[in-house]
């Protein structure tokens, strides 16, 4: 298989579907993949399948059969997810286009399979929230007290949860 350079994500079923799928896309980009919005312009497809419920199953099946059909020279079809975890032979059998199937949770794997270095992502998604609080070292007066005998390391945040009266175990609050 020659080494990808674009990707399209076919996602289907249910929000976990979504997240596990932007998942994979931030592997792929931080790999130097291109995302691209037409499936016969990728060179890799991945199809996020879903197998919880039967009319899922069909939605799931017929779009790997569409785009196998579709799938043109050097391209690889590859699908993933909750159905193939399940009916990942049937898939296959039905479906010889496929060119690759893994189950739940293996987007690392799929990353591999694409030529990324899934070791030098650092996968955790951007967010616009904002911390509220304040960052504080603990006292060693604080640490002493701690309700664990556990040693103190470095400094700890403060969060929403903390100023709302909440306390950590371990905090010393």
């Amino acid at each position: 298989m020659p080494v990808p350079k674009t990707y399209h994500i076919v996602t289907l079923g249910c929000p976990k579907n979504d997240v596990d799928s932007e998942h994979l896309e931030r592997l792929l980009t931080g790999g130097e993949l291109l995302p691209v919005i037409q499936p016969q312009d990728a060179d890799a497809i991945v199809v996020n399948t879903c197998g919880f419920i039967e009319q899922s199953q069909e939605q799931s099946m017929d779009a790997v059969r569409e785009l196998a059909a579709h799938k043109r020279d050097g391209q690889t079809l590859i699908v993933a997810g909750c159905m193939t975890q399940l009916y990942g032979r049937q898939v296959r059998e039905e479906n010889p286009g496929v060119d690759h199937i893994f189950g739940v949770g293996q987007w690392q794997d799929v990353a591999k399979l694409l030529s990324v270095d899934v070791d030098a992502i650092f996968d955790i998604p951007e967010s616009a929230a904002r911390v509220s609080g304040s960052v504080r070292a603990p006292s060693v007066r604080a640490c002493r007290r701690s309700a664990r005998a556990r040693p103190c390391r470095g400094r700890r945040r403060r969060t929403a949860r903390r100023e709302a009266g909440a306390t950590a175990p371990g905090t010393g609050g």
